[in-house]
């Protein structure tokens, strides 16, 4: 088990997030606070063994107005909230919102220091009407350092990592505390 608090930085808020086993594969879950009370979402990533996301559930209030989704990887693709999204080549998802879902995809997909991992995943932020395929890159440049890029986002920045897997530093947008 493990257990990780963030302070965003480019907006006021929060995110604190849970990683354990649970019944052969992993359980993230999280709450995430922006914007003073404007923002507050859970979130639940169940995994399997391997480490391929199968269901996820997000429920929240934004700006007074509730909302809730339901994510599920089936054997013909993903699904949000029942609609068919295709993608079925994606093995894991991404949530906008948190730095709590790099954990689960380079719990798998981790190259070795001075290599390079690129695949794509199911990304999802609140407010998306869709799951859509987002490509990430990730070099590693030490034991806990990877050059991230996701050039969807025009992003790249050195994201540190601790012991647990969960981001320490995720420039410009995260950093976690004590």
């Amino acid at each position: 088990m493990a257990t990780a608090l963030w302070k965003r930085l480019d907006v006021p808020g929060h995110d604190a997030a849970l990683l354990s086993d649970e019944d052969g594969g992993l359980r993230l879950e999280g709450i995430l606070q922006t914007g003073g009370s404007a923002l507050t979402v859970s979130y639940q990533i169940m995994a399997d063994g391997e480490g391929t996301t199968r269901a996820a559930r997000i429920e929240g209030c934004r700006d007074g107005r509730r909302f809730a989704h339901d994510i599920r990887r089936c054997d013909n693709g993903w699904r949000l909230d029942g609609r068919p999204m295709g993608l079925g080549h994606l093995k894991h998802l991404d949530l906008g919102f948190t730095p709590a879902t790099n954990t689960l995809q380079l719990r798998t997909e981790a190259p070795r220091v001075n290599r390079t991992a690129r695949f794509s995943v199911a990304w999802f932020d609140i407010g998306a009407p869709a799951l859509v395929e987002l490509p990430q890159i990730y070099r590693r440049t030490g034991l806990l350092h990877y050059e991230y890029r996701s050039p969807a986002h025009d992003f790249m920045g050195l994201l540190e990592f601790g012991a647990d897997g969960f981001v320490r530093n995720y420039p410009g947008l995260w950093r976690r505390e004590a």
